[in-house]
């Protein structure tokens, strides 16, 4: 074999192995974007106010990142709407007109009023962290200090900004604002009563497990405000 059919063959050599190398890059960045792709369509269908959001990566390299992203930004967006929601099944909000309480708590309700009070502005914070987490912009800026490049930034935008994810986000907003105007005129209410009861110490009592007043003017309006707290 002379040098020219020599450097032929080493020259097609190359080349073959070149080509297997890109084909092989080239089929794995498309597993990895397909994997990415089919991870974040899994969590659009999660119900986030009862599932968790799994925190083992299925991707590498800098789709690792992205994924890693997408999951921290789902998750704290999910732990803020648990929390919030979870308020509507804690006792000492469901049950704090309860003759129980009345008799344990009654007749200052320190601790009632300082639960509701401080629970309130909870809520209200929380509400408002979860209207900014679910702004594109706030979406946006979340992975520019954790990948750099542009490729996988405009990735991460367009599976977290893509027509699932944003009515997901768009529909939660919606939903949260009515959730935000029902639990504020609960807790309002809620303090009003029990304040009034706090003001009126020697005008009410608790027997046989009712409230009775020997007021029949308070008596009338501790009803209504009752009556109100049911219609919400």
């Amino acid at each position: 074999m002379n040098a020219r059919h020599r450097t032929f063959l080493i020259v097609i050599f190359l080349f073959v192995n070149v080509f297997l190398i890109l084909g092989y890059l080239f089929f794995r960045e498309e597993a990895l974007s397909n994997r990415l792709r089919k991870e974040v369509t899994h969590l659009s269908k999660l119900d986030l106010t009862q599932e968790d959001i799994s925190k083992k990566i299925k991707t590498r390299g800098e789709y690792a990142l992205v994924e890693e992203a997408i999951k921290e930004y789902m998750d704290d967006y999910a732990d803020l709407l648990k929390d919030t929601l979870s308020v509507a099944q804690d006792s000492r909000f469901t049950k704090a007109l309860s003759s129980e309480n009345y008799v344990t708590d009654g007749p200052n309700f320190e601790e009632s009023l300082s639960f509701l009070n401080h629970t309130k502005e909870r809520v209200n914070q929380n509400l408002d962290k979860l209207v900014e987490k679910a702004e594109k912009e706030s979406i946006k800026e979340f992975i520019h200090n954790k990948v750099y490049h542009d490729y996988y930034q405009e990735l991460y935008e367009k599976l977290m900004l893509g027509e699932t994810m944003t009515e997901d986000f768009s529909d939660t907003t919606e939903y949260l604002s009515e959730v935000r105007d029902y639990l504020n005129q609960k807790f309002d209410l809620l303090i009003q009563v029990l304040s009034f009861l706090k003001e009126h110490p020697d005008d009410w009592k608790v027997e046989n497990g009712e409230i009775q007043f020997t007021n029949p003017e308070y008596y009338n309006l501790y009803n209504s405000y009752i009556n109100q707290l049911q219609e919400k």
